[in-house]
């Protein structure tokens, strides 16, 4: 960690002094994918965690599999030859990593070996953009196999030698010389030459490839190719925005993929000139996305070609490049603003494209980044080894035992200001400072200002819930937050010093640091922030208590007693309860139950249903107003049982539920009301830290706000490439806000909350 903040340090000074800087020495693999990376695909694919396993499983049975052989020889005349056996050797390389079967690995590798010890000459058109791509397809496969997972697939050293010497003495003097490398044919050389550098472990063309990136190829007057030359003024427009939205797309592409294999490198090319690759990325998106973007004609032309300055084209508008995955990501790692890139990502219709040979795709599985990538331990073994276990609240968790990452897991699972334990104890690997505690026990020390610490935790009960410390302070400076899932538990609060609080730094103490919190069920991510004066406190442990917990509640209604019906009938049911069931139902047909309900909050209704068929279709309505509409798929036959669910909100007292047939075809045994979570309108609820309530969530159909009255007068809600899916109006006397959200995708969404003098923002989990 401390190599790296030192090499982007010297990068800094370098530009500030306007000079070219110099690398020398590259990290393997370190292409498009650094070890973390692959072994972070290799593990979600596995455990099925999406958007990897789904990722993979859109590719693992199509485009190249095992028994793919390469076409070549010892002068290659066909353009696309490299083009889709490069790109197959890159895909059958990432399916083995995401797969882990060597059969995928051994295949990929036979194609580059083919390669390299058959071709020696290229005659082929416009063979300088063509092999720049294809070859750092090809190479960014190499890196991986060479170096991937510690030498797992088990390359040979003297074929990737062979390798190295192949794309250096073959490839690299088509890519790197002569003209026409302006433009789009010259981002390309810049991505192809930067990918060839880094499996070639050559810091010379490591640092070409910066210099190009930035400046151009200097060596020739058709060498318009640098990241400014390309993305012509700082709004993003495009060199080739006039032409069409396809050749735009691919120039910026071309520009991504260096940039994020120098920052895989320690440099950091994103920041160059202001940000430019990412006002490039931002104004195409944006076009793109049918949006308006601005445009200045007459730029003068740095590159000696044919310009197209009558304005943007519309020829290929809104026909995505698979590079918005790889721009998004790298975007992230470093800290921009990307908000139109990642509406491309997050819309339905942008899918993991794997079968363009110009750009990487599989970017569902390949270019995310893992919000929570630790898992939660109790400690660690006698050959220390984690011992995995969940943190099920209520419990106390010692602060040591934060979440466990195999990788480095700063600024992933902690962040600590010190490059090692200060404290020489327990994870001395780690810079978390951790000292011992008499009784074998530790605590956290040396806490600094801004420093954090992720807890996987499990809450096992909705219900009231407080949070105590166990600490020693030195003085009352310091100051603690909890956070949970993005949301805050409480504010900063401040660590009190004195008695009959700690009174020093070996005096251990218990303290509240808040009482009445609403958790909900579920795995979510507890964070706990450092704050204040560095080395104010020592923290050996927290505790996570329940006060209250919701009451359960549960009706089940079968479903022959109806209060009133119209066109259905019983017949004797053949579910494993027995009795009777509703069936002959048509469109139109309906029931209607009394409930009468003791607390207020959210419920499940399940329904237990069969169809022999399928298409059948239920509303249910609450007093007569729509919550909702349940599909009814085949069950596998008419009494073939199963139970479908959907959710409500519902106050206390008597009301009137009616199940409503859009389309028939289906029978019902009963319907089961059951508390998913109490709604409180206590005073509590709106105290300084938890004014706001929104539950159930996640939500799967409507979801409840609960909000002090007068304080907002709009609400939004947004995906999370920031587009907006839904606003509304809060009047002056509403304090309870019900959002129906059934028509919403599953995924993570923001909802902001405005009003005059303030703005409150949530995250929203749609099931």
């Amino acid at each position: 960690m401390t190599k790296i903040i030192k090499i982007r340090l010297v990068f800094i000074l370098v530009l500030l002094l306007n000079v070219t800087n110099s690398f020398a020495q590259l990290t393997h693999p370190g292409g498009w994918f650094l070890d973390e990376d692959l072994k972070l695909i290799r593990t979600k694919v596995a455990a099925g965690e999406e958007p990897w396993i789904s990722g993979w499983n859109a590719i693992k049975d199509i485009h190249a599999g095992v028994d793919y052989t390469a076409t070549v020889s010892p002068t290659i005349t066909d353009k696309t030859a490299l083009s889709k056996q490069g790109h197959a050797a890159y895909v059958l390389t990432m399916k083995w990593v995401a797969s882990g079967d060597i059969a995928y690995a051994n295949t990929a590798k036979a194609i580059i070996d083919d390669w390299v010890n058959t071709v020696q000459n290229f005659n082929v058109e416009s063979e300088t953009l063509t092999l720049s791509v294809a070859s750092g397809h090809m190479a960014n496969a190499a890196e991986i196999l060479a170096w991937g997972f510690n030498g797992e697939a088990n390359w040979s050293a003297i074929n990737i030698k062979n390798a190295q010497d192949w794309f250096q003495n073959i490839v690299y003097p088509i890519t790197s010389t002569g003209p026409n490398r302006s433009l789009n044919w010259g981002t390309s050389c810049v991505s192809g030459n930067m990918s060839l550098a880094i499996f070639c472990d050559n810091t010379t063309m490591f640092n070409d490839a910066i210099d190009a990136y930035k400046f151009g190829f200097t060596d020739t007057n058709d060498g318009c190719a640098g990241v400014t030359q390309y993305i012509i003024n700082e709004d993003g427009q495009c060199y080739e925005s006039g032409r069409d939205q396809v050749h735009t797309q691919g120039g910026i592409a071309h520009l991504v993929e260096p940039a994020l294999i120098a920052w895989n490198q320690g440099v950091d090319l994103v920041s160059y000139s202001n940000d430019r690759i990412v006002a490039g990325m931002e104004y195409t998106a944006k076009y793109n996305l049918d949006y308006d973007v601005s445009w200045t004609s007459n730029i003068p032309n740095p590159c000696n070609n044919n310009a197209w300055t009558n304005g943007i084209s519309d020829d290929g508008r809104g026909d995505f490049s698979p590079i918005y995955y790889m721009a998004a990501k790298l975007f992230k790692l470093t800290g921009k603003d990307h908000p139109y890139t990642a509406e491309v990502v997050a819309s339905s219709g942008y899918a993991p494209e794997f079968t363009n040979t110009s750009h990487p795709g599989m970017g569902t599985m390949a270019f995310v980044i893992d919000e929570n990538p630790g898992d939660p331990i109790s400690g660690f073994d006698s050959n220390g080894l984690p011992t995995y276990n969940m943190n099920e609240l209520p419990m106390t968790i010692e602060a040591e035992n934060f979440d466990y990452l195999v990788l480095n897991g700063q600024d992933k699972t902690y962040n600590d200001h010190t490059n090692f334990n200060e404290g020489g104890q327990y994870r001395t690997d780690e810079n978390v400072d951790i000292e011992s505690l008499t009784g074998g026990d530790y605590n956290i020390t040396s806490i600094k200002n801004g420093e954090w610490l992720l807890y996987t935790v499990n809450v096992s009960t909705n219900g009231i819930y407080s949070i105590d410390i166990n600490y020693a302070a030195d003085n009352s400076n310091g100051a603690i937050k909890f956070n949970l899932d993005g949301e805050d538990l409480t504010s900063n609060v401040s660590v009190p010093f004195g008695a009959p609080n700690s009174t020093g730094l070996t005096d251990w103490q218990d303290f509240n640091v808040i009482s009445g919190v609403r958790l909900s069920k579920g795995v979510q991510v507890l964070k706990v922030l450092f704050n204040g004066e560095d080395d104010a406190f020592k923290l050996n442990n927290f505790t996570v208590s329940l006060v209250k917990a919701d009451p359960e509640e549960t009706n089940l209604i079968q479903a022959e007693d109806y209060t009133a019906m119209n066109g259905i009938r019983t017949e004797t049911t053949g579910d494993v309860d027995g009795g009777l069931n509703v069936g002959y139902i048509d469109p139109g047909d309906w029931m209607e139950y009394q409930v009468d309900i003791a607390n207020s909050g959210i419920f499940t209704l399940n329904y237990r249903v069969a169809s022999k068929n399928g298409g059948g279709s239920v509303e249910v309505l609450v007093d007569g107003e729509t919550q909702g509409t349940t599909g009814i798929s085949p069950t596998g036959g008419w009494q073939a049982y199963t139970t479908l669910s959907t959710t409500l909100s519902l106050s206390s007292g008597s009301h009137t539920i009616r199940l409503n047939a859009l389309s028939g075809g289906w029978n019902i045994n009963w319907i089961q009301l059951v508390l998913k979570e109490v709604e409180s309108l206590s005073q509590e609820s709106f105290n300084k830290n938890n004014e706001i309530q929104l539950y159930p969530n996640p939500v799967s159909n409507n979801l409840t706000v609960l909000m002090p009255i007068s304080k907002f007068s709009q609400y939004t809600i947004f995906d999370i490439s920031g587009r907006v899916n839904k606003q509304g109006i809060i009047t002056n006397d509403m304090q309870k806000l019900n959002i129906d959200l059934s028509h919403f995708s599953k995924g993570l969404y923001l909802i902001t909350l405005k009003g005059n003098q303030i703005t409150k923002t949530f995250k929203l989990v749609k099931e």
